[in-house]
């Protein structure tokens, strides 16, 4: 569904007497539910996958100036959680990676300060590797991919189209609590719907895949 199309639904929950996404008389007006749909959306993203960040992992690369005791971070990796950082052990498509440790700030001073990289430390947008490299490391971070702001024509992508409309329900809730209205009957269809939408996430993601699909030959089942 794109973001026009969850407005339509949202005003359908909420018995708004105009459900077209056009319209925008009365309250609440269509900047407030467009706002109401992107608080929802953040809030079940964070409930899905913060816990479990992998089954949302992107990457990305950047390069750690040699002897520099903190590089920021790309942009994409700021202000969200960066999962896993490795060093690779040259620049030939599929060469192996060492990973990583992290560690913490309070922890550097026990640590060479110039060496091979060991450990990594997040300070704010800042990365910290310990020893810090002499010379210019190549480094690929696994982070969670934060949320794009949607359009009028754009559909969000984190999770599956069929489950879409669970946002128009989550913000639909927030507008009738905002008003004083009842809203009990969407509340235990929003939780009824979560709790299947989490199943099917927690289903697709590699961690449960390779327990449940291949029994036989995995190292979880030795």
């Amino acid at each position: 569904m794109t973001r026009d199309e969850l407005l339509v639904r949202v005003k359908q929950l909420i018995n708004k007497a105009n459900t077209t996404a056009a319209d925008d008389n009365g309250r609440p007006t269509n900047a407030e539910i467009v706002q109401a749909l992107e608080e929802s959306r953040a809030e079940i993203y964070s409930e899905l996958f913060d816990w479990l960040a992998d089954r949302r992992a992107a990457s990305t690369t950047m390069t750690y100036t040699a002897d520099t005791a903190a590089v920021a971070l790309p942009s994409a990796a700021q202000d969200t959680q960066v999962l896993q950082v490795y060093a690779p052990a040259s620049s030939i498509a599929g060469a192996s990676q060492r990973t990583l440790n992290p560690i913490r700030i309070a922890e550097f001073a026990n640590v060479g300060e110039s060496g091979t990289p060991v450990y990594y430390c997040i300070t704010g947008t800042d990365l910290r590797l310990r020893p810090m490299p002499m010379v210019d490391t190549s480094l690929v971070l696994l982070y969670l991919p934060k949320l794009s702001v949607l359009s009028a024509s754009t559909s969000p992508a984190e999770i599956p189209s069929a489950w879409h409309h669970i946002y128009a329900y989550a913000a639909a809730i927030k507008l009738r609590h905002k008003n004083n209205d009842p809203a009990e009957g969407l509340e235990t269809d929003f939780r009824a719907q979560m709790q299947r939408l989490t199943t099917l996430v927690e289903r697709r993601s590699n961690d449960n895949h390779i327990q449940t699909v291949d029994n036989t030959n995995n190292f979880w089942s030795t």
